[in-house]
């Protein structure tokens, strides 16, 4: 349960992130703030994905599915980026691809946070 509280707490923070980030325009004032966003936003589909595969399973087939299961939340977010056009880039550039290429390995980045950690947290309860 906690690690559903947990997602659902960090999702929130960054979806508030996300907003206020768009309207004050701090993804362009601020360095590297899209890359925290990615990272939290990953690392918070990272726990809710933990969350509901972590039992009967074996820890390779968790760490397969919190990952590219993050990876298919990050496409989506690309995709609804790509429909808005909010990409920060022209579409179809090569900093276009840059950005969406680095977005996606901090949303791994993320994933790797929240397996690990909780991978530690539920290790050091034995």
């Amino acid at each position: 349960m906690r690690y559903y509280i947990a997602s659902i707490v960090l999702l929130v923070l960054v979806l508030l992130g996300h907003i206020y980030g768009s309207d004050l325009g701090w993804y362009t004032s601020i360095p590297l703030y899209d890359v925290v966003m990615h990272i939290a936003g990953g690392c918070g589909i990272g726990l809710a994905l933990f969350a509901i595969y972590r039992h009967g399973t074996d820890r390779m087939k968790i760490f397969v599915r919190v990952v590219s299961g993050t990876l298919l939340a990050g496409l989506i977010w690309e995709g609804f980026e790509i429909a808005y056009d909010i990409a920060g880039y022209p579409l179809w550039t090569f900093g276009y691809y840059v950005d969406t290429a680095k977005d996606l390995a901090n949303d791994i980045v993320g994933s790797l946070i929240a397996f690990y950690s909780s991978v530690y947290i539920l290790s050091c309860k034995k």
